[in-house]
C-alpha cells in the first residue's frame, strides 16, 4: 500500500504542516485539536500532581493530576521539578503603604529615599501576582532587593545547577532612574555569609515577561541558595515605578520549567509519563513529529515506539551538540542515526524517520537524510510520547503533532515533509 502523503506550506493555526489521507494509522495534532486513529482520551497519563501549560496567547492553564497538559501550543511533557519558594501565590499580602509583603518574603519598606507600597494582589493570564510600587528620590546609588524566600530556606551544595524565574512587567509609573534589573541567585554560607552570585537581566516593559537566571553553584562553602529580584537606581533619581511580580520559582536544574504554584510549602510537579497502545503496525512505517525543543541542551525523547518485548525505536535529541537522534535496539545492541541538523534550544522543529526491518532513515528540518541498518526488529504495541517507557528522558517541551504512517518513506519525502 502506498500512503498518499504530501507536504503543505502551512498547516492548522498557520503552522508548517502536512496533509494525510485516511491511510495514516494515527495522526494526533495536539496543537490543532485534530485527531485521527487515536483520540486524546486514548492517552494513558501518569503525573501524580497538578501542572500548568501555556497557550499561544500567553495564558497559563491548570491541569489536574494524570490529565494531559494540552493547549494550542501542543502537549507539554516535562521531568519532575520542585519549586523551593514556599509562597509564590502571594498568600498573606496586604495592600497599603508600606503594606504587608507575602508570607516568607522580605521587601524593605524604605531605602535611600524610596518608599515601598503594596499596590495590589491578583491574577493575570493565570499567574498570581503582587504589584510593588517604589517612589521617591534616591539619596544614593541604590540596589533595592525583593526577596521571595528566606535566606536559609533552600539548602544547596557546590556543583548543583539551579534556575530562578519570575514574571515581571511595569504596570504604573516608568523606568526613569532604573539602571538595571536582575534576578540574582546568591550562594550563601551556613551563617548567611555572601559567597558568590550570577543571574539574568532584563529591562522591565509593560509586557509580561519571564525573567530567568541560572547558576552552577561554585563555592565549596555554599549551604543555601536564594533568589533575589534586584532593582538598581542611580543616585539623585526621581523614581515612581510599579512592578507586577508573578510566580517566582526556584528549582534545581539547568533551565526553568513550567510554573509550579505554591501557597506555603515547597511543591513538586511530578514527571509526565504518557503512552497509548497501537496495533496493526506493519514492519515498515514512518513517524513525523513537530515539536518545540526543551529550553536547554540535553538528551530527550519525542517518541519511544516499544514492542511487547524489549526492542524499541526511540527518537529525540542527543545532547551537545543538540542533534536529532534515532536509536533502534533491545538493550543488548543499538543502531543509531544522528541528524546533521542542529536543534536550537526552545525553538520549534520538524522531524521524520522511517523504519523497515533492514533499513532506517532520519531527517530533521529538511536536512540531509542519515541511514543505518536496524539492530532489532520492532513491531510497536505501545508508543510513549515525550519520554522513555521507563519514565526517563522527558522531552521538556511541547509536542505539537505526531503522525504514524504505514509506509517506509523515501529520502525525498522525509526531507520534503520536514521543511
Amino acid at each position: 500500500m502506498r500512503v498518499r502523503l504530501r507536504h503543505r506550506a502551512t498547516g492548522l493555526s498557520g503552522r508548517p504542516g502536512w496533509l494525510l489521507s485516511p491511510d495514516a494509522l494515527i495522526d494526533m495534532d495536539f496543537a490543532g485539536a485534530r485527531y485521527f486513529g487515536k483520540q486524546l482520551g486514548d492517552l494513558t497519563v501518569t503525573r501524580a500532581s497538578a501542572g500548568y501549560a501555556q497557550d499561544q496567547a500567553g495564558n497559563w492553564q491548570a491541569f489536574g493530576a494524570n490529565i494531559p497538559r494540552v493547549t494550542n501550543r501542543g502537549l507539554l511533557v516535562e521531568s519532575a521539578r520542585t519549586n523551593a519558594i514556599r509562597n509564590n501565590a502571594m498568600q498573606g499580602a496586604v495592600a497599603g503603604t508600606p503594606g504587608t509583603a507575602p508570607a516568607n518574603w522580605q521587601i524593605a519598606t524604605a531605602l535611600n529615599g524610596l518608599v515601598r507600597s503594596i499596590v495590589g494582589i491578583g491574577t493575570e493570564a493565570g499567574i498570581d501576582y503582587i504589584d510593588v510600587r517604589l517612589a521617591g528620590t534616591t539619596t544614593a546609588t541604590t540596589a533595592f532587593d525583593i526577596n521571595p524566600e528566606s535566606w536559609n530556606a533552600v539548602p544547596a551544595a557546590a556543583g548543583q545547577q539551579w534556575s530562578g524565574s519570575a514574571f515581571l512587567r511595569v504596570v504604573g509609573g516608568s523606568t526613569t532612574g532604573l539602571t538595571t534589573c536582575y534576578l540574582w541567585l546568591y550562594e550563601l554560607s551556613s551563617s548567611a555569609g555572601f559567597l558568590a552570585t550570577s543571574g539574568g537581566q532584563i529591562t522591565p516593559t509593560p509586557t509580561m515577561a519571564r525573567l530567568i537566571g541560572t547558576r552552577t553553584l561554585s563555592n565549596a562553602s555554599v549551604a543555601f541558595v536564594r533568589p533575589i529580584l534586584q532593582l538598581q537606581f542611580a543616585a539623585g533619581a526621581s523614581v515612581d515605578i510599579t512592578l507586577r511580580i508573578g510566580w517566582p520559582q526556584l528549582e534545581q536544574g539547568g533551565y526553568a520549567t513550567s510554573p509550579i504554584r505554591t501557597t506555603g510549602a515547597a511543591q513538586t510537579r511530578a514527571a509526565d509519563l504518557i503512552s497509548f497502545p497501537v496495533s496493526g503496525v506493519p514492519n515498515s512505517f514512518s513517524v513525523i513529529c513537530s515539536a518545540a525543543h526543551a529550553p536547554a541542551l540535553g538528551q530527550g525523547l519525542l517518541c519511544n515506539l516499544k514492542t511487547s518485548g524489549s526492542p524499541h525505536v526511540m527518537f529525540g535529541s542527543s545532547g551537545s551538540p543538540n542533534l536529532g537522534r534515532m536509536e533502534i535496539g533491545d538493550g543488548q545492541g543499538w543502531s543509531v542515526n544522528r541528524s546533521n541538523t542542529l536543534l536550537t534550544p526552545g525553538q520549534r522543529f520538524k522531524s521524520a524517520f522511517a523504519y523497515t526491518t533492514n533499513s532506517s532513515r532520519l531527517s530533521v528540518n529538511g536536512g540531509a537524510v542519515t541511514s543505518n541498518i536496524p539492530s532489532s526488529v520492532v513491531v510497536p504495541s505501545l508508543i510513549y510520547l515525550g519520554s522513555a517507557s521507563w519514565g526517563a528522558l522527558q522531552w521538556g517541551g511541547y509536542i505539537e503533532r505526531v503522525t504514524l504512517v504505514p509506509a517506509f518513506l523515501t529520502n525525498t519525502e522525509l526531507q520534503g515533509i520536514t521543511q
